[in-house]
């Protein structure tokens, strides 16, 4: 059942904690930097401009990606006109390559836009952090990806009604990304098999099944995974073997699955999952038990809280982030992964509609 959505009413809930884990008139933009807060987790304070209340004349920027909500379009064009029934002010900018989102992330200034509403999935949301100054606006989520993992991170449905609100109603709370490198990361970094899956996945078998593409390469890589060893060092100089690593800042994993109970997009830390079995019945049980929202109790599995670790890999081995693989191999041998200086504004829902 939907929930009802009280709109009208000028002092509308603004925040809330997300849920935990489930245990068992339009203008286009021509294609021609969310304001960071200091790495405060307790910062809740509102970002968006003191003479633009919420629902009434909030101007969203919405860099839209046509290819990864090829198959939601209608949905998109749904939130569209709901949120300008409650008010908003729609300018749409579409991106036609990759590399576009950033490119227009970084020329919305505020003086444009109360709001940059990111269109697609977490890829184009990692192309739109990585564009963002300390003078952005805050951000907001209209998810049309394939996993959507920082939406449902946050509790934001795929439901008209309920984004919509967002858009009109929802006020911002800190979100951490993780620093890869010189790159900033959304949500999650892999190494080992979740990476071979990302790099060697069909884009048209993607885009015309969605998720099906991913458990069809989940089969094939399975059959040839090489285990080749990593190290995972902290900052303090602890190393640990291994052949696979999961690092994410939420609670979510690839979608829906339950990673790392305890973590939170609110504070400045990522969770590092280590899987170090080297037998393919090793990877089973860990695919299993990720299916499961179970991967953390496994004996053999360590996961850890972090603010910095050093991952030293073999030469050649893929490297995915935020579920887009990195352009060719890792060029770095000893990749160094820390937690963001800033947080940007994320847009929170006003009153989500959660299962």
């Amino acid at each position: 059942m939907r929930a009802q959505y009280a709109l009208n009413r000028p002092n509308a809930p603004a925040l809330y904690d997300p849920p935990l884990c489930d245990q068992s008139c339009v203008t286009r933009s021509s294609m021609p930097q969310s304001r960071m807060i200091q790495s405060d987790p307790l910062h809740q304070k509102p970002a968006l401009a003191d003479d633009v209340p919420p629902g009434r004349g909030r101007r969203l920027a919405i860099i839209h990606n046509p290819v990864a909500g090829a198959r939601r379009n209608g949905f998109f064009q749904s939130v569209v006109r709901r949120a300008q029934a409650l008010g908003c002010k729609v300018d749409i900018k579409e991106t036609s390559a990759p590399g576009d989102a950033t490119w227009l992330a970084r020329n919305i200034s505020r003086d444009q836009a109360d709001i940059i509403v990111v269109a697609g999935g977490d890829g184009t949301m990692n192309e739109v952090i990585n564009g963002l100054s300390v003078e952005s606006p805050p951000l907001a989520l209209i998810p049309t990806g394939t996993a959507n993992v920082l939406a449902i991170e946050i509790g934001l449905r795929r439901n008209v009604e309920q984004v919509a609100a967002t858009l009109a109603w929802g006020l911002p709370r800190p979100f951490f990304p993780i620093q890869v490198e010189d790159r900033l990361c959304a949500m999650a970094v892999g190494i080992g098999y979740d990476a071979h899956i990302v790099a060697n996945i069909n884009p048209r078998l993607k885009r015309a099944v969605g998720k099906g593409a991913y458990i069809w390469q989940a089969i094939v890589e399975f059959t040839r995974f090489p285990f080749k060893p990593l190290t995972v060092a902290t900052k303090d100089g602890v190393a640990v073997d291994a052949t696979s690593v999961l690092i994410a800042n939420g609670r979510h994993y690839a979608g829906r699955f339950c990673f790392a109970p305890d973590a939170s997009i609110n504070r400045p830390e990522f969770f590092v999952c280590i899987l170090p079995g080297r037998r393919r019945w090793d990877l089973l049980r860990y695919i299993a038990a990720l299916g499961a929202g179970r991967l953390h109790r496994l004996r053999d599995v360590s996961l850890s809280p972090c603010d910095e670790v050093t991952i030293n890999l073999s030469a050649g081995e893929p490297l995915e982030i935020d579920g887009d693989p990195v352009s060719g191999p890792t060029a770095a041998l000893a990749l160094r992964i820390r937690s963001a200086d800033h947080a940007f504004d994320l847009i929170y829902p006003d009153a989500p509609d959660i299962p």
